[in-house]
């Protein structure tokens, strides 16, 4: 939320435990950004905020995707040290998704 305003730019979605399918489809972390507010680099700060609470929680390597059309999201995921780990189409979104993998720095 921006404090000046009130507004809801985004909210972040934390999963702390995944069976096989997030894993491979889903991942660690959600976000979503207001439409209106994108590219501002908000998604930047908050990805980046979740990565340094994902530390305290003691998670290391961060599973995130997107969907391969989404190159927002994409550049975001790059931007706060995320490597892509592989593409593929699942069946169950009906897209090609990127799957990202952040690894923590020692």
């Amino acid at each position: 939320m921006r404090v000046e305003d009130e507004k809801i730019i985004g909210m972040v979605n934390i999963r702390l435990m995944l069976n096989d399918f997030f894993k491979e489809e889903v991942g660690h972390i959600g976000y979503v950004i207001r439409p209106s507010e994108r590219r501002k680099a908000y998604g930047i700060r908050m990805l980046g905020e979740t990565l340094e609470f994902t530390k305290i929680l003691g998670l290391k390597d961060i599973i995130i995707t997107c969907d391969k059309s989404n190159i927002g999201s994409a550049k975001v995921i790059q931007n706060c040290g995320g490597r892509l780990d592989k593409e593929f189409y699942s069946e169950t979104f009906e897209e090609v998704i990127q799957r990202y993998v952040i690894r923590e720095k020692e």
